[in-house]
């Protein structure tokens, strides 16, 4: 089953793949050429003493995100497994978030 979540929820060992990014403005730039773009497969790969932030494994670099910012990044978990697709409800979710973004 699909589960979309957002990527502060990940723990240590669990991946998920990029759905979308709610960011806007220069965050949303920065994510996106850190590598965290939709389709991309992200994974936990610990997180600091206190619990923020955590470390992410993204296109073979390992990124320090603080809650904030991976509170602004959604994946499917629940594909991960199976290496599926959010599908075309959970894309045009992603559409519509990601056009409000850029338009307002």
């Amino acid at each position: 089953m699909r589960e979309k979540k957002s990527l502060c929820y990940l723990e240590k060992g669990q991946r998920g793949r990029i759905g979308c990014l709610e960011a806007a403005g220069s965050i949303r730039r920065r994510l996106q050429e850190l590598g965290m773009i939709p389709g991309t497969w992200v994974e936990c790969v610990g997180k600091s003493p206190l619990g923020d932030p955590k470390a992410y494994l993204v296109r073979g670099t390992v990124l320090a995100l603080r809650r904030q910012d991976a509170e602004q990044i959604w994946l499917w978990a629940g594909d991960a497994q199976e290496g599926a697709s959010p599908g075309r409800a959970g894309e045009a979710s992603c559409r519509a978030s990601e056009e409000k973004a850029l338009w307002g």
